[in-house]
């Protein structure tokens, strides 16, 4: 389970928590369960205030897992990529040099057999620094969901990649995401500011650009319950107003900043805002205009929500 460069044992996994412990720890006892464990992994609480903590550190302890795992607590919820980023620094300070390669891993996918080993047999064989999972169905691992991504060059619009497709991906998905630490360190933290979405395609754009090469580990798979903590996955027009709002926002702010050409993104804003007002979501439309122009108002809608439960957010539209 090695590549040239870099071995299992080098790489840790970094797993983000927000409210959703039982889950969490399921994903923990299936990675260290599997053939495809990492040699360390650091679980972060984002701030999840319901004594997810607690209940994680417990079955830690349980699983006979308090000398591979790490569990860092932060004091808020500061979305995905900031917990992934509080990840990695903890460990490279409690175990300085310990990791080669960082694998972030959704707490709601699963590892198929072997995909850590083919992760890392991407990075050798292919010279890249970043490999990607093929994702699968939670409850179906026939039916595949993508094997990393595309962008649309006018609108920043994204598109699953087929497995086996000959086109190379633009972007891999965050659900299973392998990087090395060199990679690490010459692009500096995962974006922040985006909360949820699109954070790992804007760090997957930067390392293209710095020269880094991304491949998809065809043959590693992850099975992940797509949408779980967010109510992403929930179909169309069902999406929450906080998971909505962001995706879409989001998606302008990407194009901004990665695309030679934004003028379509934004014209692609105003087809969603359309798309909400035909369905009577006046509330999103409003929303959805605001924060996609205003970096304030972005800042705001997030923080005013980050430490509300989905199911509370009025998200079913008022």
């Amino acid at each position: 389970m090695e590549s040239r460069l870099i071995s299992s044992e080098d790489t840790c996994c970094v797993v983000v928590n927000w409210r959703a412990a039982a889950e969490t720890a399921e994903c923990l006892a299936a990675l260290f369960a599997s053939d495809s464990a990492p040699g360390r992994a650091v679980v972060v609480d984002n701030g999840s205030g319901d004594g997810s903590a607690e209940f994680l550190r417990a079955r830690i302890a349980e699983q006979d897992l308090a000398g591979r795992v790490l569990l860092v607590e932060s004091p808020e919820n500061g979305g995905f990529a900031k917990g992934c980023n509080l990840g990695i620094a903890a460990v490279r300070e409690t175990f300085p040099g310990s990791a080669k390669a960082w694998w972030l891993l959704n707490n709601d996918a699963r590892p198929e057999p072997g995909a850590l080993g083919a992760l890392l047999r991407a990075l050798g064989a292919g010279g890249a620094d970043f490999a990607g999972s093929r994702v699968v169905a939670f409850d179906d691992p026939s039916r595949e969901i993508s094997a990393g991504g595309w962008i649309d060059a006018r609108t920043g619009a994204s598109a699953p990649r087929p497995s086996g497709h000959p086109r190379r991906a633009d972007y891999l998905e965050g659900a299973s995401l392998l990087f090395t630490e060199r990679a690490a360190l010459a692009l500096g933290p995962i974006p922040e500011d985006y909360f949820l979405y699109f954070e790992e395609t804007d760090y997957c754009f930067r390392a293209r650009e710095a020269g880094f090469g991304l491949a998809v580990a065809e043959d590693s798979a992850v099975r992940h319950r797509v949408g779980a903590s967010t109510g992403s996955g929930a179909g169309r027009g069902k999406v929450p107003e906080f998971a909505d709002c962001l995706q879409a926002a989001n998606r302008v702010r990407f194009a901004r900043r990665r695309l030679r050409r934004p003028f379509w993104a934004f014209a692609g804003l105003c087809g969603s805002v359309l798309l909400r007002a035909r369905r009577g979501q006046w509330r999103r439309c409003a929303i959805l205009a605001r924060i996609a122009l205003s970096e304030r108002a972005f800042g705001r809608f997030v923080d005013e929500r980050r430490g509300i439960p989905a199911v509370d957010r009025g998200q079913r539209e008022g």
